[in-house]
């Protein structure tokens, strides 16, 4: 990854017997900002990125400041600052050393500056319709360029992570290559959002349930047009850290320990590593407690 454009090292692991290194990278703590996750798989030093995975979007106050800092890094730049085709949003795209994208958008100060994923699909309207009906996103913005734009998310676009996805016209496949990996999502039943995956186009990847050797239940999934999410037992924390209202944060753990009796311990969440889900490359996390720590 491109080093000017992470300020915070979050987390790394080193698993020689698993024989893979992570690296969480992010704009802050985990608790509070998405991050990515980077997987080093020994002895591996290349991948295909594919034709899918389009780019993951950074905000800056500044993007010809970032640009300029990119260069003298040595980066690559492939579009130079400039206002977006149609708009006034000044943009530009890096690459990272490995071959993935980056947008650099120009905006004020946002709590996200890590603020967006695309990936192309086939068919907009049906992943529009799986996206809002299997995990409860908003359809936030849709615009017709060239080609057409989907922002999918749980608020503003200029304070939370979105999804962008990509038609193409007249192209409805798209090679995956195998470095993009997944997303992860929250929720507060693995079991029911399983089902209504099912019943929203998507296909189960692994069954809902805990993880071998610790309780925290997750499921995974592949959208209508291939692309990987999981899914974990966790979206009752997402309120609780902006309000830190401690009574709501106790009343949470309750639900919890209803829901998993393995899950509090003392009023206060135990700490959770969730053992290797995949061999992955690249995975958006939102961690959703200060006390919890993700394993991709």
């Amino acid at each position: 990854m491109l080093h000017v454009v992470y300020r915070v090292a979050v987390t790394k692991r080193d698993l020689p017997e698993e024989r893979y290194t992570n690296a969480f990278l992010g704009y802050g703590p985990e608790d509070s900002h998405f991050v990515i996750e980077l997987t080093y798989n020994y002895g591996v030093d290349k991948y295909d990125i594919g034709t899918g995975f389009g780019h993951f979007g950074i905000a800056v106050e500044d993007v010809a400041k970032t640009v300029d800092l990119v260069k003298a890094k040595g980066g690559k730049v492939t579009r130079e600052p400039g206002p977006v085709k149609g708009g006034s949003t000044v943009i530009a795209f890096v690459e990272d050393p490995d071959g993935y994208k980056f947008e650099i958008l120009e905006r004020g100060p946002t709590p996200e500056p890590l603020c967006q994923v695309m990936l192309r699909v086939g068919d907009l309207d049906r992943s529009i319709q799986f996206y809002e009906k299997a995990f409860g996103m908003e359809l936030l913005r849709k615009q017709d360029r060239p080609y057409t734009i989907a922002m999918m998310g749980y608020g503003p676009e200029d304070k939370n992570v979105v999804l962008e996805l990509t038609y193409n016209y007249g192209v409805t496949e798209y090679d995956k290559g195998n470095g993009y990996a997944q997303i992860a999502i929250g929720t507060d039943d693995v079991y029911k959002t399983a089902e209504v995956i099912k019943l929203s186009g998507g296909k189960i990847t692994r069954e809902p349930g805990p993880l071998p050797g610790i309780n925290t239940k997750i499921t995974a999934c592949l959208d209508p047009d291939g692309w990987k999410t999981v899914q974990l037992l966790m979206f009752l924390l997402t309120t609780l850290i902006f309000s830190r209202n401690w009574s709501d944060f106790e009343e949470c753990c309750t639900k919890l320990a209803t829901m998993d009796p393995a899950g509090t311990r003392d009023g206060k969440l135990q700490i959770i590593e969730i053992d290797s889900l995949t061999r992955v490359e690249v995975v958006i996390i939102k961690v959703l407690s200060e006390n919890m720590s993700w394993r991709g």
